[in-house]
């Protein structure tokens, strides 16, 4: 008797990741019918380079004393991302590391707004 379980497994793991998540499943809503016509007629560019080094040497960060640094205490949540911490320690977020993310948006826009 023949196994179907090297079949199965071959069918769903060759299923597109594009099931799970269709807004990935192609570029810009276009068909792959539509991919294949335009993409031959994009020009190739050469990337400029990496931005060159940086010359100002000074002190990047900025006193605030609305913001001073506080040590995270024995029940403040802290993790792996040195930014958060930094708008935690500072108190941009909450000083206990749990912020919504409307708070996190607000914080990064009053410290340094993207540029768009």
């Amino acid at each position: 008797m023949v196994s179907l379980v090297p079949f199965v497994t071959l069918a769903l793991a060759s299923v597109s990741s594009a099931a799970a998540h269709p807004a990935y499943g192609s570029l810009a809503g276009l068909s792959r019918e539509a991919l294949a016509e335009i993409v031959p007629t994009l020009e190739y560019r050469r990337a400029a380079g990496p931005p060159p080094p940086i010359t100002y040497n000074g002190t990047k960060l900025v006193n605030d004393a609305q913001h001073p640094y506080r040590r995270p205490g024995p029940n403040d949540m802290r993790g792996p991302c040195p930014g958060l911490n930094t708008l935690a320690n500072h108190g941009y977020i909450p000083h206990s590391g749990i912020a919504t993310p409307e708070q996190l948006i607000d914080s990064i826009w009053s410290i340094s707004p993207p540029s768009l």
